[in-house]
């Protein structure tokens, strides 16, 4: 038994570290936690989720060329940014939408199940005060006589 001690000792002392980036998945997360509990008593800051802010279209439009003039060798990579800027600005404000829409029909369907579940209470409720009201009108049956043990 002593002999594996030292056996062990051996592989401990020839474990060869192996940088974070260059391990699996697994071992990437085994580290990671391993790193985070040691800093225990350390609190965590959870990040905030940014949104996209939405800046408002350019009211003046920069380099745009005269009537007179012809277009110059920068006016087609102006143009395309323009363009590129124009279809993410509305391609954010498809997405808004779509989230609100999203929300309005995940609050319309939860005020119908929250309605749903009220009225099924409320006729489980009327069940059980009915059947309460029954048995105080019933009359209490007399307990039966106790036999005398003159018999």
């Amino acid at each position: 038994m002593s002999h594996s001690q030292p056996a062990k000792a051996n592989q401990d002392a020839t474990a060869v570290k192996v940088h974070p980036n260059k391990l699996s998945a697994v071992e990437q997360q085994r580290h990671e936690l391993e790193r985070l509990l040691q800093k225990a008593d350390k609190p965590v800051a959870i990040p905030e989720i940014r949104h996209k802010a939405l800046k408002p279209p350019p009211e003046i439009v920069k380099n745009v060329s005269g009537s007179s003039a012809g277009a110059g060798s920068a006016e087609f990579h102006i143009y395309r940014n323009h363009r590129r800027y124009e279809l993410s600005r509305l391609e954010l404000l498809d997405q808004e939408a779509a989230q609100e829409r999203e929300m309005e029909e995940f609050q319309r369907k939860r005020q119908q199940t929250q309605e749903a579940l009220e009225a099924e209470t409320a006729k489980r409720r009327a069940k059980r005060q009915k059947r309460k009201q029954n048995l105080k009108k019933r009359p209490v049956a007399a307990t039966p006589p106790e036999q005398s043990s003159k018999e």
